[in-house]
């Protein structure tokens, strides 16, 4: 295989909210816990990573920046 999908990150509109129903499916889905803070939360399975973020105040609004809510990117590894 020359590349394989390495990390997903997303950032979360409310951290205190999201992060727990993240951590409860992926902890159902066999992925776990690599790196825990409060407005961040890192997810393994072994070979994919998927990484949470809380939106930084400043990227809260409308309109597309990477840094608001949702996909911030994704990531592979290749050989």
């Amino acid at each position: 295989m020359k590349a394989r999908l390495y990390h997903v990150q997303v950032n979360v509109r409310d951290a205190a909210v999201s992060l727990p129903f993240w951590t409860a499916l992926l902890g159902y889905l066999e992925y776990r816990i690599v790196h825990a803070e409060r407005d961040v939360a890192g997810f393994s399975n072994g070979t994919t990573d998927l990484w949470l973020m809380a939106t930084e105040p400043a990227h809260a609004g409308p309109g597309f920046h990477r840094k608001r809510a949702g996909l911030n990117h994704v990531a592979f590894r290749v050989e």
